[in-house]
């Protein structure tokens, strides 16, 4: 099971995009407003969020060292 035995990139990355408010950790609002978006949002909330998991680092951009 991914993530649980160890840290993982995609761990990293779908907790990057539940952290809306980057302090660490992830609360029950947040939680809920990731999985919202993800199964009722629109097409581009959707690539937001996808963004957002990987763009690790916040800063609106990706480089290659996050693949």
């Amino acid at each position: 099971m991914m993530g649980v035995l160890g840290r993982s990139y995609m761990s990293e990355w779908i907790f990057a995009a539940m952290d809306s408010d980057n302090n660490g950790s992830i609360d029950i609002g947040e939680f809920l407003d990731y999985y919202d978006i993800m199964i009722n949002g629109t097409k581009e909330e959707k690539r937001q969020q996808n963004f957002k998991m990987m763009d690790l680092r916040a800063k609106g951009s990706i480089d290659f060292t996050l693949f």
